[in-house]
């Protein structure tokens, strides 16, 4: 069977295409999230004149509708300020509040006016997440940012970093579920090969396996899980990496 490609030009509400942000999908409400991201000379056609050098990090929260594909671009100044965030991660949680929420975590940092490409750079703190309510791009009672909470993790907390992968598992009445993080690369290019587990909707974070890794002996980031099972997390391979 063959599938179609479609483009839907959202250059009115995101006028350069940004690459590294945090993403997350509502299925059952046919609503896409990418939470900032980074403009540089490989992130779209538009700015390839970009020099090498040149990282500049976006404010906004771009919530694409699929039904009508059209796309708002929702100020996160309540959530990042002026130093925007790439390559943390979303996961889209169904069942909390009205609509959902999105559970955003890790990542990196740096002012909109720092156009320097730092690598990995300032990360961000491990030990709390924050979560957006997104019943509240549908309230018109609500500002144009939405509505975000800050919320302390206890328990093992992890290194800092970037790039690594997350998914959930449910239980079956969807009164709780994990949260499973795998990987990503630290400061000084460490690459972590450890799994997280954060808890819901206790926000407590345990490591059932933990093992710091570098290229040479099996670390990882850059992935992302696609499916759970009983006893394995899948995910493919899209990254450079060397096994032992």
């Amino acid at each position: 069977m063959t599938y179609d490609w479609d483009f839907y030009d959202m250059t009115k509400s995101v006028q350069y295409r940004p690459s590294a942000g945090a993403f997350s999908t509502a299925r059952d409400q046919n609503r896409s999230f990418w939470l900032n991201g980074q403009v540089d000379s490989g992130s779209s056609i538009q700015t390839t004149n970009l020099e090498s050098s040149t990282s500049i990090f976006q404010p906004g929260l771009i919530v694409i509708n699929h039904d009508d594909q059209t796309a708002r671009n929702i100020s996160t100044d309540a959530l990042v300020g002026k130093t925007p965030r790439t390559r943390g991660r979303t996961q889209w949680c169904v069942g909390l509040g009205t609509n959902g929420i999105l559970l955003l975590i890790g990542g990196n940092h740096k002012s909109i006016s720092d156009t320097v490409d730092r690598g990995v750079g300032d990360l961000v703190p491990m030990d709390r997440v924050h979560v957006f309510d997104v019943s509240s791009i549908y309230d018109e009672r609500v500002s144009t940012g939405g509505t975000w909470y800050e919320q302390p993790v206890t328990g093992d907390i992890p290194e800092r970093r970037v790039d690594f992968c997350v998914m959930k598992a449910s239980a079956a009445d969807l009164s709780s579920f994990n949260i499973y993080m795998y990987g990503g690369l630290g400061a000084n290019n460490v690459i972590f090969d450890d799994i997280y587990v954060l808890s819901m909707p206790s926000f407590s974070k345990l490591a059932p396996r933990a093992r710091v890794g570098t290229f040479a002996d099996g670390g990882k980031h850059g992935r992302k899980y696609i499916r759970a099972t009983l006893d394995a997390m899948v995910t493919p391979a899209i990254e450079l990496v060397k096994e032992k």
